[in-house]
């Protein structure tokens, strides 16, 4: 780190988010002071919290280029906390199931798969047979 605040002739060394103190804060700013995309001001706020230990000072470019990952971790988060809710119905669902199928063995037979034609099998109209292929 040394060498590094040398060569930029800077006290702490500027360098991009990393680290999770770093990633913590950065979610902290953007849903509280910060939460107008400001970058430019975003960086002087940022720099109240720096302690040269594990959180060091930013340049407005090293958080604008953050926020592009964020945003798509964010959706990811939120895309999991959305299909909580629908897992644990799916996985009541699955379960029921189960217990019905091993209450009652004479339905054990699988359902038939609907398809596309409304029939079971092939027609004369062409498209894939037993064994054929599409054209």
């Amino acid at each position: 780190m040394k060498y590094l605040c040398a060569c930029m002739g800077t006290p702490a060394p500027l360098l991009p988010v990393h680290g999770e103190k770093e990633y913590k804060l950065f979610a902290k700013l953007l849903r509280g002071e910060c939460s107008d995309l400001n970058f430019d001001n975003m960086a002087l706020v940022w720099c109240r919290y720096v302690d040269g230990k594990g959180l060091f000072p930013k340049l407005p470019v090293h958080l604008r280029t953050h926020h592009k990952t964020w945003e798509l971790n964010e959706r990811a988060r939120e895309a999991v906390r959305t299909a909580a809710a629908g897992e644990v119905v799916l996985g009541q669902i699955n379960e029921r199931s189960l217990q019905e199928l091993a209450g009652n063995p004479a339905s054990s037979a699988p359902a038939p798969t609907p398809t596309c034609r409304g029939g079971g099998g092939t027609s004369a109209g062409g498209g894939a047979g037993a064994g054929g292929a599409l054209a």
